[in-house]
């Protein structure tokens, strides 16, 4: 009984996530027929995102390990989207600044997504903890911390959020046009790309050789990001929302099988490992832990197989070089 209703409250976590990821893209988009959304789009989301996980791994003792889960693999995983953010970076490459491929719309591409990344790190993550830290040193808190942060004081906001972007998004949209079909069930798939997502990291991220490589995560961005490009691709080809099932499929399963804020926290995780291994180092202990650029070399795997999967992506959905 417990295990079918953990599923539910995952799959609504996900399906939320991918609400208020339609809602801040839908206000982002520069216009209605706009090709591509904006990079503010993405950027905010993953922002948001990253704050949300980093703030639930703070107050993690304190809340019912169900609600963790829900909070920070579906609801936080399936709102920021590695996919999203690599394919409008790819498409500056291929098709932004020029008709076609230049090296100065390959920088583009770098630039936008190391923005994306450090500003999601930095301001997002790492903001999200010292938020929470302030807190708890303001009001002086010890351990009754679930006093003032109750599982369900953080949820109610963002169940009314849910609401708030439902109605945003679909009120002008009743008649169900492509368009509207696309994002309607593209949240009926989320759990899909979510629940896979959250297998390949149990199976894959846990395993005593991988603590310092993520090859669940890595995988499911390679997936997602391939996914979401196929479907630019066949844009780019036919025209925004011609196909209602590649869109959903971009929206729902590569949408929420690609994050950043797992992504984030595990690039924080292998950085403490390392400020762990040189303070043992430095007090004549000899304890493993990942090497100097373990961080720069796990950041550089991500990017360069999901740029590869992303351009595979377009070419497979339709791209071609004019």
């Amino acid at each position: 009984m417990f295990a079918l209703i953990d599923c539910l409250v995952y799959c609504l976590a996900s399906m939320s996530g991918t609400i208020l990821r339609i809602a801040i893209s839908s206000i982002a988009v520069s216009s209605p027929g706009s090709l591509w959304f904006t990079t503010t789009s993405s950027l905010l989301e993953n922002i948001i995102g990253t704050a949300l996980i980093s703030i639930s791994l703070v107050l993690a003792r304190h809340s019912p390990r169900r609600f963790d889960y829900a909070l920070q693999t579906g609801l936080c995983g399936s709102f920021t989207t590695y996919g999203t953010m690599t394919t409008v970076a790819v498409s500056q490459f291929l098709f932004g600044l020029q008709p076609t491929p230049s090296w100065g719309g390959f920088m583009n591409m770098l630039f936008e997504m190391l923005v994306n990344i450090t500003l999601s790190h930095t301001v997002g993550f790492r903001g999200g903890k010292r938020i929470v830290t302030l807190a708890m040193r303001t009001r002086k808190l010890g351990a009754p911390l679930r006093r003032y942060f109750n599982p369900v004081l953080i949820t109610l906001p963002l169940i009314l959020g849910v609401i708030v972007a439902v109605f945003w998004s679909f009120s002008n949209n009743w008649t169900l046009d492509t368009f509207s079909k696309q994002r309607v069930y593209g949240v009926l798939f989320s759990p899909v790309g979510s629940i896979i997502r959250a297998t390949l990291s149990k199976y894959l991220n846990t395993k005593p050789r991988c603590a310092v490589a993520y090859p669940g995560t890595l995988i499911a961005n390679i997936v997602g990001t391939f996914i979401g490009s196929v479907n630019g691709g066949y844009v780019y080809l036919n025209g925004p929302y011609k196909s209602v099932i590649l869109g959903a499929l971009d929206l729902g399963v590569g949408g929420t099988m690609s994050t950043v804020s797992t992504y984030v926290k595990e690039v924080n995780a292998i950085t403490a490992l390392q400020e762990v291994s040189e303070a043992s180092e430095s007090m004549g202990l000899e304890v493993r832990g990942p090497g100097e650029e373990s961080v720069e070399v796990y950041i550089g795997i991500m990017s360069g197989l999901t740029i590869c999967a992303s351009i595979v992506g377009f070419l497979v959905g339709g791209w071609r070089v004019p």
